[in-house]
Order: structure tokens, then C-alpha cells, then sequence
């Protein structure tokens, strides 16, 4: 079964040690959004803690920024960094749609000991919560989760290839969180709205059920690969917008918010707090 560390932030699985290079790959979290300043970005803080860890050369203010026009970074290399990341990215874009491990990960890189950070998995529910108020059966719903939880796998799984990264890979990946506190009330955020969200998801305790369900598969991934897991849903449940609720599992009546008003991203106190949770993971 899963180890989980001492600082209940995450599993311990990997001695994380001698890192030459990191990799970030993922989605909207990892890569940043307006209107938090890119000096909160997690990746931007965890960038720095690690380059003074490792004695590794650290990135630049523009590898650190987001760019509005691609979704991306603002360079993908730079210093001992690379991070291929892209708004509204999903577990295809790994190896499938685009190439995101491979683009950072390129022949010539691969015998450096590298760590790679991930948040992957959002914007798959997201599109799968839409497929549910579009009419889509339970079992269509199934299909797409299930989906989702491959591609996931078949990514770690290509990482962890026995003999790919001759002088030894780490992974840490997150599992994924809802802004609803686990209420399925998605209404509690203008935001939510205006994104096409809306309560019409028949149950609206679909959400949540079915971000655990996928979160019960990331953890199985994790001690199944032999890799690290955030538990960033657990950090963000009593974070959200539903979270003065007094019935709810998530109730936390004083609570920061960690969501910025697209109700999807986080704000500084929520990076700050993924930042937190990957460097404690990676110590540990």
C-alpha cells in the first residue's frame, strides 16, 4: 500500500536525491494564470527551493512567467529547468495530442538524474463534467474516466522504463482537486458559470464522486510505479467555495481561499500551499 510521509503532505516513495535536472509538465496549475503574479506561481517558488537544494542553476523571471498568447511558459529551458506545460492541457497531451514528456525530455537530457513535477488530470474532469450535463450516460462517464486514468498511467509508465534514465528518474504528481469542497455545488462560484459550469450534471454529487474515484486510482498508480503522490485534493477540500457550508465533510468557516475567481485556478495562498506540499514530498 501507499507510505505516507510524515508530514501527511504526500506519499514517501522515492528518495529524492543528486538532482542534475527538473522537469514540469501538466496543466493550467503547473504553468500559472493571471491574475496571481507569476512570482506566486508554485512552479516559480518551487523552482528557486529546488535550485538551492540541488545547486542546481536556476530558471529565469521570463521561464518563470505565463504566456496569455500560447498558455505556456514563457521559454520552456532554462538554466537546469524545463517546463512544457500548457493551459487547459489533459493526460493526452503527455505523449498523445502533444508530446509534453518528450519535448522536455529529449534523448540528449536523459542521462541526467531528473525530477519531474506534475499536475495532471483537471481539465479531463472537467471535460468529462461536461459530457455528464451534456447527456452522456453513467457508463459513457466511466469510459472517459477511465480514459483519463491510462493515459495517466501510461505516462508514469514511460517514465519509470527500466533503463530510459540510466542515472534514475523521480516523479511527484498530484492528485486532483474541486472547487466545490466536496459538495458538488458548483454554483457557489460566479465563475463556474461563466466557464459553462452549471449544476445540470444530473447528481450534482457526480463531481466530487467522480474526482475520487480518479483520485483513488492516483494513489494505486503511485505505489504501483514506485512514485510520489501531492495530496493537493486533501490541501484544497475546506479551501474553496462552499466551504463555510456547516454540513459539509470540508467545513472550514476560516479557512483561506486557495481558488481565484476563474474558480478553477488557484491564487497565491493556493500555490504557496502546492509549493509547500511538493518541497516537503521531495525532503522527506
Amino acid at each position: 500500500g501507499a507510505i505516507v510521509a510524515s508530514h501527511c503532505r504526500g506519499t514517501n516513495h522515492q528518495d529524492i536525491t543528486g538532482v542534475q535536472r527538473v522537469v514540469f509538465v501538466g496543466d493550467s496549475i503547473t504553468v500559472g494564470t493571471p491574475p496571481t503574479p507569476s512570482a506566486s506561481y508554485y512552479r516559480t517558488v518551487l523552482s528557486d527551493q529546488l535550485a538551492a537544494r540541488f545547486a542546481l542553476q536556476a530558471p529565469s523571471a521570463t521561464w518563470k512567467a505565463s504566456n496569455p498568447l500560447n498558455g505556456m511558459p514563457g521559454e520552456r529551458d532554462s538554466g537546469d529547468f524545463c517546463a512544457s506545460a500548457k493551459w487547459g492541457a489533459r493526460t493526452d497531451d503527455l505523449m498523445e495530442d502533444n508530446t509534453q514528456l518528450e519535448d522536455c525530455l529529449p534523448l540528449d537530457q536523459r542521462n541526467k538524474t531528473t525530477l519531474v513535477v506534475m499536475t495532471m488530470g483537471g481539465n479531463d474532469i472537467f471535460a468529462i463534467a461536461e459530457a455528464r450535463a451534456a447527456g452522456q450516460t453513467e457508463q459513457q462517464v466511466q469510459a472517459l474516466l477511465d480514459a483519463m486514468v491510462l493515459k495517466q498511467d501510461q505516462a508514469l509508465a514511460w517514465l519509470k522504463e527500466p533503463g530510459r534514465f540510466p542515472n534514475g528518474i523521480f516523479v511527484i504528481f498530484t492528485n486532483n482537486y474541486e472547487f466545490t469542497d466536496r459538495t458538488g455545488d458548483v454554483e457557489n462560484c460566479p465563475g463556474a458559470a461563466q466557464a459553462g459550469y452549471n449544476a445540470t450534471w444530473g447528481d450534482t454529487a457526480g463531481l466530487p464522486d467522480a474526482v475520487a474515484w480518479a483520485n483513488a486510482r492516483y494513489i494505486q498508480m503511485a505505489v504501483a510505479r514506485g512514485v510520489d503522490m501531492v495530496f493537493m485534493e486533501e490541501a484544497f477540500c475546506g479551501h474553496g467555495f462552499s466551504a463555510t457550508q456547516p454540513q459539509n465533510v470540508c467545513h472550514n468557516p476560516s479557512g483561506p481561499n486557495y481558488f481565484d475567481l476563474t474558480c478553477f485556478h488557484p491564487n497565491a495562498s493556493g500555490h504557496a500551499d502546492l509549493a509547500s506540499a511538493f518541497l516537503a514530498v521531495v525532503t522527506e
